[in-house]
């Protein structure tokens, strides 16, 4: 052979060798294959010591509110009680109940304001909550070469009557059943424990 055609030759062989590898190429898989896990929120957050705090602060602030409520509506109850006693023809009694009604009248808007706002503070929380055990649960998951972590479904609640409601009830549960084996929210709770 000549000296010319040799290192062609080599040349064509190596390029048949490399296509023949590359044919048979599969690009590693974009995630780590280290499979999927689970995580209880309600464990997390009933273990999450920043949340326990933020509640039982809710729970003091509008437990005070609940107790002004108390005192309001048994001055309301008093002042019923009065009502029944009195002369319903008389000018007292109708002031009497005019009081009674604008007092039933504000408890009722106040009652409801606190109740919204004690709600929108509870839901302000859970999404605190939820993004810091997300960001939890990802630390743990890339630590250990997880491929997802998701929301371990709860308990299968009882369906609405309505069979429109009760389809999209079934449809909001992306997952239908967890093995317990591969629940890692024991795992995940310390990374929220810590300050």
């Amino acid at each position: 052979m000549s000296k010319t055609l040799r290192p062609f030759t080599v040349a064509v062989a190596i390029l048949v060798v490399a296509g023949a590898l590359l044919a048979d190429f599969r690009p590693a898989p974009l995630v780590a294959e280290g499979g999927i896990r689970f995580v209880d929120m309600q464990r997390c957050l009933d273990n999450f010591p920043a949340v326990q705090a933020e509640m039982e602060a809710l729970r003091n602030e509008f437990g005070k509110k609940a107790e002004e409520v108390k005192v309001r509506e048994a001055k309301i109850d008093s002042m019923q009680g009065e009502l029944a006693i009195m002369d319903p023809n008389s000018d007292e009694y109708l002031m009497k109940r005019y009081e009674a009604e604008a007092a039933i009248k504000d408890l009722e808007r106040d009652d409801q304001f606190w109740r919204s706002l004690l709600e929108k503070k509870r839901l302000e929380l859970f999404l605190r909550s939820y993004s810091l055990i997300q960001e939890a649960a990802a630390q743990y998951a890339q630590s250990q070469g997880f491929s997802a972590i998701l929301v371990r479904p709860g308990p299968m609640e009882e369906l609405p009557k309505d069979l429109q409601s009760a389809v999209q009830s079934l449809q909001m549960r992306p997952v239908l059943w967890a093995n317990p084996a591969y629940d890692v929210t024991e795992q995940v709770i310390p990374l929220l424990q810590k300050p």
